[in-house]
C-alpha cells in the first residue's frame, strides 16, 4: 500500500470493519480508486451511477449494522448521492461519504466541478469536512468514523484530488475496547494512556 493519503484511508477503514466500499469512477476520486486496486482487504464496487453505490451502501449498514462507505466525484457525482445520504440520515445508518474535489489550487475558483460541498451535505449528514492537509486526515478520518458508529448517523469527507496523492505516514492504527479507535501518534499517547488508567478503577471520580 503506498504511504500515501489515498492508503491510510483505506487502512483505516479496514481496520474499522469495512470489507466493501461501493462507488462511481471519475477524475477527482481516481487515486483512490488506484489504492483499492492495490490492496486485497476492501473490494470495491462499480456502479452506473452515484446514488446507486449510496444505496448499496445504505443496504448494506442497514443490514448489518456496521458502517458502510460510498464513493464519488465532485461536481454532479457529489450531488447524486444526496438522496441515498438523507435516506440513510433520517433512517440513522451509519455511513461514510469519500467525495473528490478539484484540486487545492482550484478550489474557490470557477474550474469545472467545483462547488463547495458542504453547504449541500450538511443537511444530512452530522459530520461533513474537506481534508485540504494531509496531517488532518487522520484524526478527520477517525472521528468521522467514530461518529458514524457511536451516533447512526452520516458522516462525509471531501478530498481535493491532489491531496489523495500526498504522502502520509501513520505509525500504528489501534481501537479501543469499545470499538471506537485512538491515534497512536506521539502527542495522543498521554490521552490514551490516561484514558486506560480511568478504565482501570472501579469508581473513578474526576473533579
Amino acid at each position: 500500500m503506498p504511504n500515501n493519503v489515498a492508503g491510510v484511508i483505506l487502512d483505516v477503514l479496514a481496520e474499522a470493519g469495512v470489507k466493501t466500499i461501493y462507488g462511481v469512477l471519475g477524475d477527482a476520486i481516481f487515486p483512490l480508486l488506484d489504492a483499492l486496486a492495490r490492496q486485497n482487504k476492501i473490494k470495491y464496487y462499480a456502479a452506473t451511477h452515484e446514488s446507486g453505490a449510496a444505496f448499496m451502501a445504505y443496504g448494506e449498514a442497514k443490514l448489518t449494522g456496521r458502517i458502510a462507505v460510498c464513493t464519488a466525484t465532485s461536481g454532479p457525482g457529489t450531488v447524486n448521492l444526496l438522496n441515498a445520504l438523507a435516506e440513510a440520515y433520517y433512517d440513522r445508518v451509519p455511513l461514510l461519504a469519500i467525495t473528490g474535489q478539484v484540486e487545492t489550487k482550484k478550489m474557490g475558483t470557477n474550474a469545472k466541478q467545483f462547488f463547495h460541498q458542504q453547504p449541500l451535505v450538511k443537511s444530512f449528514s452530522t459530520v461533513s469536512e474537506t481534508v485540504v492537509n494531509p496531517q488532518s486526515l487522520y484524526p478527520v478520518l477517525l472521528f468521522a468514523v467514530e461518529t458514524a458508529v457511536a451516533e447512526k448517523t452520516v458522516v462525509h469527507l471531501s478530498i481535493p484530488e491532489d491531496i489523495f496523492l500526498q504522502p502520509l505516514e501513520v505509525k500504528k492504527i489501534m481501537l479501543m475496547s469499545s470499538g471506537k479507535f485512538t491515534m497512536a501518534d506521539n502527542y495522543m499517547d498521554q490521552i490514551v494512556d490516561a484514558i486506560n488508567l480511568v478504565k482501570s478503577f472501579m469508581r473513578p471520580t474526576i473533579v
